[in-house]
């Protein structure tokens, strides 16, 4: 299946970010609901030829969802707590639709602005004297495409709010985002950070201290087992690596939300006075949850962008 997207910004603009939401295409093109997930809950993603096309130099780089295991997890098990989440309000499965079976997340957080690129299809228009029959391309009508909403009991419940309950959106990366701050401790959500809370849920790998680890002298049976001098060196060695951190970063809003640079698309066409294009294409690239995000590097550059979609797959088949 095969996808164009036409790059060009609105005045003024506001972001040089070019988002592609494919499964959002493909469910357009091929007249179905392409879900982000099986219905157990497992990310999907694309494989797929990127081309770009444009008249204009262009220094732009490709950035998509990091495959970890944190982004499959997070997605995983907010697609259970919202099945449990209307199992509790008496909502069976058949109440909700057939197309509301799955998590239906934006990308990022709610205040980041992001031109979101729609598909292209072919419009016909007939002779109209001088002009010959044409077929033009424009953005695709599209259905309904609205994000999941969620909605969770308030930790802390404040008279002066009229609600003990608050809905909010999910986004993959980035961290949470907030519409007021009613106390100092409670928080109220505008859209969640699907990574972000998987991180904050899990309280990350707990690290050894000083007082948790082996003590390098006093342990008599590593003694006894090497009968050499070298035993309390050993168990030094052993202690330094019970101390030694994960190589990844702690932080609830770490590395692991952030988006993954993936190539650049550099185009310098070439003009000898005349008008010329030149394209660049990526192949075989792995787009988790099926987003493509183009910092274009500059405003005011315009082109096209065709998509060649390969293959559907699940993310934990492509690590």
């Amino acid at each position: 299946m095969n996808l164009r997207y036409d790059y060009t910004p609105p005045t003024p603009q506001t972001s040089q970010i070019a988002l592609i939401d494919i499964f959002k295409g493909l469910s357009i093109l091929n007249s179905r609901n392409e879900e982000y997930s099986s219905r157990d809950g497992h990310v999907r993603g694309v494989l797929c030829d990127i081309s770009y096309t444009t008249a204009m130099a262009t220094d732009a780089i490709l950035y998509a969802v990091p495959n970890s295991w944190k982004f499959r997890n997070s997605f995983r098990k907010f697609h259970f707590y919202r099945r449990h989440m209307f199992e509790l309000a008496g909502v069976s499965d058949d109440e909700l639709g057939r197309y509301g079976k799955t998590i239906r997340p934006n990308v990022q957080p709610s205040n980041i602005s992001v031109q979101k690129l729609d598909v292209q299809v072919g419009n016909f228009f007939p002779y109209d004297q001088p002009n010959p029959a044409q077929i033009k391309t424009a953005d695709a009508e599209g259905g309904d495409w609205n994000a999941t909403t969620l909605a969770a009991a308030e930790s802390y419940v404040d008279a002066n709010l009229g609600s003990i309950a608050q809905e909010f959106n999910l986004h993959i990366l980035g961290g949470h985002v907030y519409s007021s701050q009613p106390t100092d401790e409670i928080p109220v959500w505008s859209s969640v950070g699907m990574i972000h809370a998987y991180n904050q849920d899990r309280q990350e790998v707990q690290v050894q201290t000083a007082d948790t680890t082996i003590a390098s002298y006093d342990n008599p049976l590593a003694a006894l087992s090497t009968q050499t001098a070298t035993s309390g060196e050993i168990t030094d060695i052993a202690e330094d690596l019970e101390l030694e951190a994960p190589p990844y970063d702690l932080d609830d809003d770490g590395d692991s939300t952030r988006p993954l640079a993936i190539a650049p698309l550099r185009v310098q066409p070439y003009s000898s006075g005349e008008a010329n294009t030149a394209t660049v294409t990526l192949k075989n690239v792995f787009l988790p949850a099926g987003f493509a995000m183009i910092d274009m590097g500059k405003a005011g550059l315009t082109g096209i962008f065709d998509v060649s979609v390969k293959a559907v797959l699940e993310c934990r088949d492509w690590e």
